[in-house]
């Protein structure tokens, strides 16, 4: 929501059975911020983005107020919403939506898009509760094994290579998942400032000068610890070796809090199969992708609560 898009829930005149929900741009602040370059990305990158765990985007168009983006509707709400309302998450519902995450970024990455905008309020739940990567307005495809210098995302995800404007990499993405990690274990991510200059030099510290809260198990601790390595090269999923699949090979030790003692059981993070198929994602509605460019006919049902959180992102073009 907010001054630069809202997003409805809409369906089709002619077809009532069917929902999607309807992003609405303002074409006056996207020139005035000079998101064009963002926004064209963002839709080539989601138009070919067919992975069950990242949102699909059917159609886009246009008049001459207002840009609009035709995507799949997913009501379960935004993860940022549900770790509010919590306060934290236990190891396995964590290693859930974590395991939804890396499945999205292995997909991502495999095409050479580095996603660089993490964080629980770009994180989306479906009627079943898996969980899907929306707002691409920060990713960008460089392609396998390149490196891009343009400073963006949330300030307490935020790589150091993105601070110090040394280039990065899909390992970027590394980072801001090792923040994740931290922030739905503990409510809170582990760099914070009073502005985004005193997060970027907490950041520039490391992750050794953070004192883990007690309910973040050290086996968790360890998995964040080789995520948010201040090297990208020496980075758990780093590009230079399998990437995001040695994050989904990775066993993590935890024990489950009980009364008696329990031996500690190894598990794996990546996420059980996507059971539903194609069907899942949605069917998309009649018409040749590109040849829509005026806003059809729909039935507004309701707006969808969006950008409820209260950090903000920066960015260069």
């Amino acid at each position: 929501m907010g001054g630069f898009s809202r997003v409805e829930l809409v369906q089709l005149k002619n077809d009532t059975s069917r929902s999607f929900a309807l992003k609405v741009l303002k074409k006056r602040h996207i020139l005035d911020t000079s998101q064009q370059g963002h926004i064209l990305s963002e839709r080539r990158i989601m138009m070919e983005a067919h992975s069950p765990f990242i949102i699909r985007l059917y159609r886009t168009f246009r008049d001459s107020k207002y840009l609009y983006m035709l995507l799949e509707a997913c009501l379960g709400g935004e993860l940022w919403t549900v770790l509010r309302d919590r306060g934290s998450f236990d190891d396995g519902i964590t290693r859930f939506y974590t395991g939804c995450v890396i499945e999205a970024l292995a997909f991502l990455h495999s095409r050479g898009i580095i996603y660089r905008d993490l964080k629980p309020e770009n994180i989306i739940l479906d009627h079943r509760g898996y969980a899907k990567l929306v707002d691409f307005g920060f990713a960008k495809k460089v392609g396998l094994g390149k490196k891009t210098w343009t400073f963006c995302g949330t300030p307490e995800y935020v790589a150091p290579e993105i601070i110090l404007n040394k280039g990065h990499d899909s390992s970027a993405d590394c980072w801001s998942l090792g923040i994740l990690v931290f922030e739905l274990l503990s409510g809170s991510p582990p760099f914070s400032g009073s502005d985004p200059m005193k997060t970027y030099n907490i950041i520039l510290r490391g992750i050794d000068m953070i004192e883990f809260p007690k309910k973040i198990t050290k086996s968790a601790a360890n998995l964040i610890k080789r995520l948010c390595r201040d090297n990208p090269s020496e980075r758990l999923g780093k590009p230079e070796e399998n990437g995001v699949k040695d994050i989904q090979k990775t066993q993590v030790s935890h024990c489950r809090p009980a009364v008696r003692e329990e031996k500690s059981k190894t598990v794996a993070w990546k996420v059980l199969p996507f059971r539903e198929g194609r069907e899942s994602m949605g069917r998309p509605p009649p018409g040749k992708p590109s040849a829509l460019r005026s806003r059809p006919r729909w039935v507004i049902l309701q707006s969808l609560p969006r950008g409820s959180g209260t950090r903000t992102e920066s960015a260069n073009v």
